[in-house]
């Protein structure tokens, strides 16, 4: 599953928002047959970073996101 945006307002934070909503995901894709999840995160949002790791998911570093502006 390819997971595009994930989001909880600054006030939620620290709440276990986040925690919940990542849960839950892995129950629906688990009940699903998908084994893995993929998302994207800038290098520079450690708070991020650190709850994604916090939850167990780690870098892969396989691609690099390009993009063409028109």
């Amino acid at each position: 599953m390819f997971l595009h945006d994930l989001f909880v307002r600054a006030a939620y934070r620290g709440q276990g928002v986040g925690e919940a909503l990542m849960n839950r995901l892995t129950e629906i894709c688990s009940a699903a047959g998908i084994s893995f999840m993929h998302w994207l995160v800038r290098h520079a949002n450690e708070p991020a970073i650190r709850f994604y790791e916090k939850m167990g998911a780690r870098s892969i570093d396989t691609v690099r996101l390009m993009r063409l502006t028109l």
